[in-house]
């Protein structure tokens, strides 16, 4: 059975598979120069995302495993590729953190923070790793960013977001709180 972390890790990164292709055909980031690097990380990339989606709909979490595993060096490969592609490092750091690779996952995500920190979902994703870490300062300092990176954003599931964000900040505050 999926916990709810886990849940959440794998429906944003189905979000942001399904939506890659149309940012990145949209926003005129593709290398005109490289047409072929293009089709080859496109292709990484879609296959990749069809071992997350797999593994996001599979009922055996030894299959589940297994697909995430798979998708890793392949989404690795797409990011030789286009290194600066945020979709894809933020699925392979949340892929990491779902097989249990929390080091690299955290490694990953604060590389991505550091290079394009307006991905909200990488505050989310290392927050959940510092929770778990037992770093509460530093998850409710992410998931705060995080907050704020999302606060304009319209919609029933934006606000749902918003208000199951605050709910993990209210109670890490009371975890600190009940330290002392």
């Amino acid at each position: 059975m999926l916990n709810r972390k886990t849940l959440v890790i794998l429906l944003t990164i189905a979000i942001l598979v399904a939506s890659a292709t149309t940012v990145i055909a949209s926003s005129g980031r593709r290398n005109h120069k490289l047409p072929q690097a293009n089709e080859q990380w496109e292709k990484l990339y879609e296959q990749a995302s069809g071992l997350v989606i797999e593994a996001l709909y599979s009922q055996d979490e030894f299959t589940r495993q297994q697909l995430l595993r798979q998708a890793i060096p392949v989404f690795e490969e797409a990011l030789t590729l286009a290194p600066d592609e945020v979709n894809t490092w933020n699925n392979l750091a949340a892929t990491l953190y779902l097989v249990g690779d929390k080091d690299n996952a955290l490694k990953e995500y604060t590389a991505l923070i550091q290079a394009h920190p307006e991905v909200s979902s990488a505050y989310l994703g290392r927050g959940h790793i510092y929770e778990e870490k037992g770093e509460i300062r530093k998850a409710i300092q992410d998931y705060n960013i995080y907050l704020h990176l999302i606060a304009d954003r319209p919609g029933d599931v934006a606000n749902q977001n918003r208000m199951e964000t605050q709910k993990l900040i209210d109670d890490l505050k009371k975890e600190l709180i009940r330290r002392r």
